[in-house]
């Protein structure tokens, strides 16, 4: 399909508790939009860290680095399913 855009979902080993992931995703979109991000960009964003976020026991919180970490994970693998 032409001008459709998609987002990468993020590879998650195991849902812990989804406490706190709605609140993670609205800040971290927000964050990806007020630093100049795409809307598609920050979606991205936002997806990947409630992904991480929802692996850790209780209201959680992700860092930069480990969204990074986890987006090169999932770059490497649809990489390889190519």
């Amino acid at each position: 399909m032409t001008g459709v855009q998609t987002c990468a979902l993020p590879i998650c080993d195991e849902i812990v508790d989804v406490s706190g992931a709605g609140d993670t995703v609205a800040a971290a979109a927000a964050l990806g939009l007020v630093a100049g991000g795409t809307f598609l960009q920050a979606a991205n964003i936002s997806n990947f860290a409630a992904g991480i976020v929802v692996m850790k026991s209780g209201t959680a919180t992700t860092t930069r680095r480990e969204i990074i970490q986890l987006m090169e994970r999932t770059s490497e693998r649809d990489s390889a399913d190519v």
